[in-house]
């Protein structure tokens, strides 16, 4: 089985790893963690500064390498699996995530969304949709927990750590 991880950032990236520690795989399931830089010359018309967009693209695929390198770092941790490679492309994210997975054949892909709504998913477009729409194999949406449960979860993390005995030695 070959499963591709979209990641954008990094929470949906740590979603969409907590989802895939915590699920039973097939023995030799493959991984991809990939992150889609979107390409900035599609989306400005700062084309007449070559020199900021080198440098925009650059600090963007440095970032995206580091959320891609620590989501594969996870899994190969968790997952004790060295069937997980990492890949930092850019281009439009829909097309560049689907075309990534007919290309490599991936069975399922892990993808987030960002649950926009009207005005904004009509400006923003829906990343999700588009790879669930089209995608050449299962599509599976991994969608943030609401903020109150997050919250509701550091402060039960917080109070177990208080009531934990202090050790002396």
């Amino acid at each position: 089985m070959k499963v591709l991880l979209a990641v954008d950032d990094e929470d949906f990236g740590e979603a969409i790893a907590e989802f895939a520690m915590h699920h039973a795989w097939p023995a030799a399931t493959e991984f991809r963690v990939a992150n889609v830089i979107p390409s900035l010359l599609a989306y400005t018309s700062m084309s007449a500064v070559p020199e900021l967009i080198h440098d925009l693209r650059e600090e963007s695929r440095k970032k995206g390498a580091a959320l891609v390198r620590k989501i594969a770092l996870k899994l190969r941790d968790v997952l004790h699996s060295s069937h997980i490679e990492e890949t930092v492309v850019e281009g439009h994210p829909a097309d560049e995530i689907l075309s990534m997975a007919k290309e490599w054949s991936a069975d399922l892909i892990l993808v987030g969304s960002h649950g926009r709504r009207g005005l904004n998913r009509l400006i923003m477009g829906s990343i999700s949709m588009a790879v669930v729409s089209h995608a050449p194999c299962s599509v599976l949406v991994v969608r943030l927990a609401p903020a109150s449960c997050l919250v509701e979860k550091s402060h039960k993390q917080q109070k177990s750590k208080e009531a934990e005995p202090v050790r002396q030695k």
